[in-house]
């Protein structure tokens, strides 16, 4: 096995035959650290090497035939941002040195002190510098990056509450109205329309709420291969004729702890983004594997730690992206599409959902040469955890419910959606009003239905009132609020029977039957 060291690349952009002999003379002989000296005797033929080739460092004299003083820094540094420089200069001028590393230079040596072990220490200490420099630039673009996450999560709980109570009042009516007309009439083709309006809007919420990471997950473990398989028809039907689908799984794939139903987001939705990147067609490729994350890696990705994870990752064959926008790609409402053909949220969502399941994703795209979206989550060993056997839906029911919701009109609305439903209603907008009607039907009400957020207590101070005479009454809890700043605040437990606005009032009606035991009493 060669255990040689790889030998450092560094071009040297020196005119004078004596000063190159002698930094040659110099590096030469080093028995640890081999180096490949390449040279160039102008700027401009030190430019067309950096244009070819990537240096590990470059040495470069100010004063060139064809270039003079810190503008020959400053050409060098624009051409290879990223590759350290070290300025040589006949003059020890200690104000040029300070201007020098302002102007992008890694360090300033003098040619009359150079020796084999200060340019090797120069060199490495260069490439230090710059790699230091590197993964500060990540950390801030990181964090810059979760401080936009936490105002667009300020931004989404602070309009959900408001915005979710509308569209439950929006939806709410629009399929009760469309309930009494005749189907084929143009009237209940409209009030679809409405419908169908207001749950985009509500669509449009919680892929904003998925972003900030503020959505309630329903977790369990799974095979992230049989998700996929599953969902494979599903993706198929959503790609071109003139796409074709691979999918590879690695045969000893690990488990996952996720929510099944949000992953599947992630699938689906990086499958319609590389389909939307070959306007012309091509091919997309989803792959499942194991990997291990180490030390060394983590250390350079301090979102993740070391250990094992399943990956999966979504390649296209498509027109790629400039780095320009790869480092926006998971922003909300940036997108490349023309204007109306995109929200732009579809890759804010991915990122939202993987964070929130302590993974992480990345981008490696180049014009032309496709894109792949890479994703791990971390691995468990753990059995999966079955899904639990679908029940026939009943929805109807003659119970008698206690309604309580500070909102009037969305008050109102659940009223009559349940009472079309069997149930006998009683409403109240205050906690202390839900106490006094409860005194007259005490024995009657099978369920409280309520608000968290009430004028004068919450919907669980309200519950625990009404339970000291009926211990065995049941309660689900409801609000426009983000299931996740409920349960943060301590308002609920994870197991409380809860439905989180907007909602339909079939999809309450479920909810009741699924507390109150999922038997129709009608």
């Amino acid at each position: 096995m060669n255990t040689s060291p790889t030998p450092l690349g560094v071009l040297v952009i020196e005119d004078n035959d004596g000063d190159a002999r002698l930094i040659h003379e110099a590096l030469r002989d080093l028995p640890a650290t081999p180096i490949t000296l390449h040279r160039a005797i102008t700027l401009q033929a030190g430019l067309e090497f950096l244009g070819r080739n990537l240096p590990d460092a470059v040495l470069v004299d100010l004063n060139l035939p064809d270039s003079q003083g810190l503008d020959t820094l400053r050409k060098v540094c624009a051409l290879a941002p990223h590759t350290p420089v070290i300025v040589l200069t006949g003059l020890n001028d200690e104000s040029m040195a300070v201007t020098a590393l302002r102007e992008g230079a890694q360090d300033y040596l003098s040619k009359g002190e150079l020796d084999a072990r200060l340019l090797l220490r120069a060199i490495r200490y260069a490439m230090e510098r710059k790699e230091n420099e590197a993964l500060l630039r990540d950390v801030q673009s990181r964090l810059v990056q979760a401080q936009r996450m936490e105002a667009v999560g300020r931004l989404a709980g602070g309009i959900a509450h408001d915005f979710n109570n509308l569209l439950t009042v929006i939806q709410g009516y629009a399929r009760l109205l469309q309930d009494s007309q005749p189907p084929e009439s143009d009237t209940h083709r409209d009030l679809a329309a409405i419908a169908t309006a207001a749950d985009r809007a509500a669509s449009l919420t919680q892929q904003l709420l998925a972003y900030s990471r503020k959505q309630v997950m329903q977790l369990r473990v799974i095979d992230l291969g049989s998700l996929v398989q599953t969902i494979e028809p599903q993706l198929r039907h959503t790609l071109r004729d003139n796409i074709t689908l691979t999918i590879t799984l690695a045969p000893d794939l690990g488990q996952v702890e996720a929510d099944p139903g949000q992953i599947e987001q992630v699938v689906s939705n990086l499958t319609a983004n590389a389909r939307d990147a070959m306007p012309a067609g091509g091919s997309v490729m989803i792959a499942c594997a194991n990997v291990t994350v180490s030390d060394d890696w983590a250390s350079r990705h301090p979102e993740l730690r070391s250990g094992e994870y399943v990956q999966f990752s979504v390649t296209d064959t498509g027109i790629g992206m400039p780095a320009s926008v790869v480092q926006h790609v998971f922003d909300p409402f940036f997108t490349t599409k023309p204007f109306g053909q995109g929200t732009g949220l579809g890759l804010a969502t991915v990122y939202g959902i993987v964070k929130q399941h302590h993974g992480h994703i990345w981008v490696y795209s180049e014009p032309g040469q496709g894109t792949t979206m890479t994703v791990v989550l971390p691995r468990v060993n753990q059995a999966i955890t079955l899904a639990p056997e679908p029940t026939a839906p009943a929805t109807r029911g003659s119970e008698t419910l206690l309604l309580v919701e500070d909102d009037p009109e969305t008050l109102t609305m659940l009223r009559i959606s349940l009472k079309n439903l069997g149930y006998t209603v009683l409403t109240a907008q205050t906690a202390h009003a839900a106490l006094q009607l409860m005194r007259h039907h005490e024995n009657t009400v099978s369920l409280l239905v309520s608000d968290i957020v009430l004028p004068d207590l919450s919907g669980p101070e309200l519950y625990e009132g009404l339970r000291g005479g009926r211990p065995d009454l049941k309660a689900l809890f409801m609000s426009a609020y983000p299931g996740e700043a409920i349960l943060q605040r301590g308002m609920i437990t994870s197991g409380t029977p809860f439905i989180s606005k907007p909602f339909t009032a079939a999809a309450l009606a479920q909810r009741i039957r699924d507390v109150l035991g999922n038997q129709s009493t009608h």
